[in-house]
């Protein structure tokens, strides 16, 4: 593609891009929780969640823009991600003790063919494992995420 005169990278987002009082989709689980005046987790709640602070998102688009300058760069897929290994259930427990509501094991989900659109639903997208790597995107690009981590930004501000 770089020989036809394309010259791109793609910057993958995490699934909660947080910060400025802002949680990403965690946001919509916190409106879940307040509307069902309990929060939930699945299974044991050892699934896990991917987090980046917006201000290192930025930080990222930056380093991906000066990669693509470098003459003798390849394409990537770089993860904006800061934590990769967040559990949910850590998530929930922080959400339940900032918003004082009690903390609800939901049993665990297993997504087959035929219900694989029910991930897209906020209250069962929760239940999905989504472990993410930013070795490539640290070593590639000399990115070191600094901001706030997600639990301690929904400690801080929620």
């Amino acid at each position: 593609m770089i020989s036809q005169g394309i010259n791109a990278n793609v910057v993958r987002l995490a699934m909660s891009v947080h910060g400025n009082e802002r949680y990403g989709l965690v946001s919509l689980l916190i409106q879940q929780a307040k509307k069902n005046k309990f929060v939930s987790y699945f299974g044991n709640g050892d699934n896990y969640w991917n987090a980046v602070n917006v201000n290192d998102v930025a930080d990222l688009f930056i380093s991906a823009l000066n990669y693509t300058q470098s003459p003798k760069h390849s394409l990537h897929v770089f993860n904006a991600v800061a934590e990769g290994k967040l559990p949910t259930k850590k998530i929930a427990e922080t959400i339940s003790n900032k918003l004082n509501l009690p903390l609800k094991q939901q049993p665990s989900l297993e997504f087959h063919n035929n219900e694989i659109n029910q991930i897209f639903m906020v209250d069962k997208s929760f239940a999905g494992n989504f472990p993410v790597s930013n070795e490539l995107t640290k070593s590639k690009l000399n990115w070191h995420p600094k901001g706030t981590g997600l639990l301690e930004n929904l400690k801080i501000s929620l």
